[in-house]
């Protein structure tokens, strides 16, 4: 569990806190450069973190568009361009954004914007993707509402994806050992129910509350394209954005899953027999 524990200690809830906290940033005040996806506002960091900054939002991007199928339209473009912030330091990122300490970067979604500050090398990888997958996912879905489980999960999914197989016997081990979440505390979670001020874990005994919501987040999302395959996955995505609550859109997509029991079931013997 120790490799879990480092996993999901450097992301925890950076999406939904930052989508409580207001952000008073003005265009105007920073030097902008475009890529074909995104517009980066700058003043004082490197030329190398600029570019790396774009060179690796474009990749992730593309990543997440193929395996999510966002594809129509291609709505990335011109005017409609996602936004990337990089504030001079991190006294100015945490100033403006109200971040905890150890946040790296953050995402306002209704806003199509990400932030993060020069130097924050710890940006790239985890931090950039999950944060794009926030954007995309609601771009996909629109202003629907649904519930935590699938909106993080499907973060965690696409920023763990290469080392799922680590998640997976985590998973697996903590059905294993009776020491999930109940299932059905899972479906409901709000993240009012989860401690918002939590940051990384220095000490403590297994893994905490929070990093195991989001673990279980994740293999919920894996377990369902998995085992359904993606496409079924996307044509989930697609009903909730023509307007039908995420029950609806759930029982009709995946009949076989058609009550908490099953579902509680089947996600239980899909890693059992991992």
């Amino acid at each position: 569990m120790g490799r879990t524990r480092y996993l999901f200690s450097k992301n925890i809830a950076i999406f939904l806190i930052f989508t409580l906290s207001l952000i008073n940033i003005s265009e105007k005040d920073f030097k902008r450069k475009k890529s074909f996806h995104f517009v980066v506002y700058y003043n004082n960091c490197s030329q190398n973190f600029l570019d790396r900054v774009i060179r690796e939002a474009e990749s992730a991007y593309t990543e997440i568009a193929e395996e999510l199928k966002f594809f129509r339209e291609d709505p990335w473009v011109w005017d409609n361009r996602a936004k990337i912030f990089i504030l001079d330091s991190k006294e100015d990122y945490l100033k403006a954004t109200h971040m905890p300490s150890w946040s790296a970067g953050c995402a306002y979604p209704s806003k199509k914007t990400v932030y993060t500050y020069t130097g924050s090398y710890k940006f790239f990888g985890y931090t950039l993707i999950h944060e794009l997958t926030h954007l995309v996912f609601r771009e996909i879905i629109g202003e629907s509402r649904v519930p935590l489980w699938l909106e993080e999960g499907v973060a965690i999914y696409m920023e763990r994806k290469k080392e799922a197989y680590n998640l997976v016997k985590a998973v697996k081990s903590l059905i294993r050992k009776n020491e999930i979440i109940p299932f059905g505390e899972v479906l409901s979670l709000e993240f009012r129910d989860l401690d918002k001020e939590r940051g990384p874990s220095e000490e403590f005994r297994g893994i905490s509350f929070v990093e195991k919501f989001y673990l279980q987040a994740f293999s919920l999302v894996y377990f369902l394209i998995k085992e359904y395959d993606m496409f079924r996955f996307t044509i989930l995505l697609r009903k909730i954005r023509e307007g039908y609550s995420f029950s609806e859109s759930f029982s009709s997509t995946y009949r076989l899953l058609n009550n908490r029991e099953k579902f509680e079931r089947e996600w239980r013997d899909f890693y059992l027999r991992r």
